[in-house]
């Protein structure tokens, strides 16, 4: 009788495995599901979504997630790799996400600015963008590449100061625009066209102090040489006043623009 039961244990616990191998199979065969996608939002409106990619990837703790980026037909070339690196910092930094779960793919251009999440099951392959409008030749001529503010930098952050202090840099997300959102698409652009400078225009405000603002200059060009491997006679900074702060990243071919 004991011999019996163990028997049937052992045909129990072998059904079980041979389930699970056949379920797990099965979840792999089905490949990457999208997950969500949105367009460019503030951070009110795509906090609450990127929280729930996070309670997804917290539940599929061997999944991959992708973001396939889609630059919009009349946006600045690097705009949607700068947009999602701010999503990815945002899963990374306050939600803990593993940033190697992360996997930025770039889609080519649609008519907007589009952001897609996949979940890829173990042993997946990766999504597949699916572009909507053709990618206009490499310019020839010195292009603007982005622009960008940087009043939500820390050394032009504002401080809180009262209790009913609204943060427009947590409002607008802005906060997580960091160096690599900023510059790294910038360094691999000019990296792809030999024989180009970096041309960085910054604009401060007439009350700016003179001192941080070349502090601010400083810390951009020394990513650039630090991370980007970029030479200093190939990097050009014209600044001036402005009615706002902000810095326009130009690919110089050395012809007028």
């Amino acid at each position: 009788m004991k011999t019996g039961c163990h028997t049937c244990a052992l045909l129990i616990l072998l059904g079980s495995s041979l389930a699970l191998s056949s379920a797990s199979a099965q979840t792999s065969k089905q490949g990457p599901t999208k997950f969500d996608d949105f367009g460019y939002l503030n951070h009110e409106n795509y906090s609450a979504r990127l929280d729930n990619i996070a309670a997804a990837l917290g539940d599929a703790p061997n999944a991959q997630g992708y973001f396939i980026f889609y630059n919009g037909a009349r946006s600045l070339p690097g705009a949607a790799l700068r947009y999602v690196k701010r999503l990815q910092n945002y899963l990374v930094r306050p939600r803990g996400i593993d940033p190697s779960r992360i996997i930025l793919l770039p889609g080519g251009q649609r008519e907007e600015i589009i952001v897609e999440f996949w979940i890829s099951p173990p042993g997946s392959p990766a999504p597949s963008p699916n572009p909507t409008v053709s990618v206009k030749p490499a310019k020839a001529r010195s292009y603007l590449y982005d622009s960008y503010s940087y009043d939500c930098d820390p050394l032009f952050r504002p401080r809180a100061k009262a209790p009913d202090y609204i943060d427009e840099c947590v409002y607008s997300g802005a906060g997580y625009e960091d160096q690599a959102a900023r510059l790294d698409g910038f360094i691999k652009a000019i990296s792809q066209t030999p024989g180009v400078t970096a041309h960085l225009r910054v604009y401060f405000l007439r009350s700016d102090s003179r001192q941080k603002v070349q502090n601010f200059i400083r810390q951009e060009k020394a990513y650039l040489l630090s991370e980007g491997g970029l030479r200093a006679s190939s990097i050009a900074v014209t600044s001036r006043t402005s009615p706002r702060r902000s810095v326009q990243l130009w690919i110089d071919s050395g012809s007028d623009y």
